[in-house]
C-alpha cells in the first residue's frame, strides 16, 4: 500500500534490523515505529506511510545503533541503543564491552525524549514493559529492570551468560 524510504542511498548500511511496532496513538490513529542502525527512531502513519516524526538518539564520540525492537505502553516508546566507541574493533567484538547502551523513553505522540538512562552494556534484546517496570538484557548477560516513569535502575543481575552470542557457521 505504501513505502517510505528513509535514506535515498545507503552506503553506510543504515538498514532496519528490528521489527516494527504498531502503536495506537494517544489522540487516535495507528502508527508504525522502528529504530535504525543510523541511531534514529522513526514513526510513520500506518495508513499513508507519511513520517510523523523521527528522533535522533546518537551521542557524541560513539556510533549509536538501534538493533532491537522497541517496547511500547501505547503512550510511550522504550528504545534501546548500542553506543559503540568509534575506535572499537570489528564485529562482533565492538558490540561487547566497552560498548554501552541506553534505554530511552520517547513520548509516542511527539517523539520527545522523556528520559534516557545509560547502562553498562550494549542493549540487544527487545525490552518488556510490565506494570511500572521496563526489563532488558545487555550483551554482557546483565538483566536490568528500570522504573518506567523515571528510568532509574530498580534491579539488575548478571546471569553469567551473554545476551548476544555470536553464532558459528559450519
Amino acid at each position: 500500500l505504501w513505502a517510505h524510504q528513509v535514506h535515498a542511498s545507503d552506503p553506510n548500511d543504515y538498514d532496519f534490523i528490528a521489527a516494527p511496532n504498531a502503536i495506537v496513538l494517544p489522540k487516535g490513529g495507528v502508527a508504525v515505529g522502528v529504530g535504525s542502525k543510523d541511531g534514529a527512531y522513526y514513526l510513520l502513519d500506518a495508513k499513508t506511510g507519511d513520517l510523523l516524526w523521527s528522533r535522533d538518539l546518537r551521542i557524541g564520540g560513539a556510533t549509536t545503533l538501534i538493533m532491537s525492537t522497541a517496547a511500547t505502553d501505547q503512550n510511550n516508546i522504550f528504545v534501546e541503543t548500542m553506543d559503540v566507541s568509534s575506535s572499537a574493533s570489528s564485529w562482533p567484538q565492538k558490540y561487547q564491552a566497552p560498548a554501552i547502551g541506553r534505554m530511552v523513553k520517547l513520548n509516542a505522540a511527539s517523539g520527545t525524549v522523556v528520559w534516557s538512562t545509560s547502562l553498562p552494556a550494549a542493549l540487544v534484546a527487545t525490552p518488556a514493559v510490565a506494570n511500572d517496570l521496563v526489563f532488558t538484557i545487555g550483551a554482557n548477560g546483565t538483566v536490568f529492570a528500570l522504573n518506567k516513569n523515571n528510568g532509574t535502575i530498580y534491579w539488575q543481575k548478571n546471569t553469567g551468560g551473554k545476551g548476544w552470542k555470536r553464532k558459528t557457521r559450519l
